[in-house]
């Protein structure tokens, strides 16, 4: 029995699939944007972006939702729960979200639903370099880059992203006499970071994978 098809047949509920399509349109997102703009589940975003979002399923807490990186648990052992804010989506060719996930397929931890965040893997001949640049409003300067290098035995992957907004944008401060425009100050966003995979295929049921 093939993983999808056993994680099919004991999900409770439909499963919510974000496919690479919307991923491509979206790559500039957080993955709590993403989610926020493409399905029901509910995000907690605690101000604006850059700072913390959890996802919650069920009407349950955040730390009762598993997040899952090709298979790995990346929730906190703090907490219990992850920030969302802190993953691009670009880094992933398809999310999935499962409610009520059984604890026989994801283990503890998972009474409200887990989420799944999949990079695909090839073995075939490959190697192809995308860079992406994004300007906007308010000084927003948004990179992306990845990276594919494969053959029959070897697939590697590299993300990498840089994100930079000053945010100075004008408010009304309805705190203030007359209702003054002032300009919002200490307010810059600045998010880097990168992701790798390297899968080795030792035979056709058996591989390595490190991340």
């Amino acid at each position: 029995i093939i993983e999808s098809s056993f994680i099919d047949l004991h999900s409770s509920a439909d499963k919510v699939k974000i496919d690479s399509i919307l991923l491509q349109m979206n790559k500039f997102s957080s993955v709590d944007q993403l989610l926020t703009m493409q399905s029901t589940s509910i995000i907690n975003s605690y101000g604006g972006s850059g700072n913390l979002a959890t996802i919650r399923l069920r009407g349950t807490g955040a730390n009762n939702t598993s997040v899952y990186w090709n298979g790995f648990p990346i929730n906190s052992v703090t907490t219990g729960s992850t920030d969302l804010s802190l993953l691009p989506s670009s880094f992933f060719d398809k999310i999935e979200i499962v409610t009520g996930a059984s604890g026989s397929i994801y283990g503890s931890g998972t009474f409200g639903g887990a989420m799944n965040l999949i990079s695909e893997v090839k073995f075939e001949k490959n190697t192809s370099i995308t860079f992406s640049a994004e300007k906007g409003s308010f000084k927003l300067s948004n990179f992306s880059a990845n990276t594919i290098i494969s053959n029959k035995r070897i697939h590697y992957v590299l993300n990498a992203e840089y994100k930079y907004a000053l945010n100075n944008f004008k408010f009304i401060n309805r705190f203030k006499e007359n209702s003054p425009s002032e300009v919002r100050k200490h307010n810059l966003s600045e998010n880097y970071g990168f992701i790798q995979n390297i899968n080795i295929k030792l035979n056709e049921s058996s591989q390595i994978e490190t991340g």
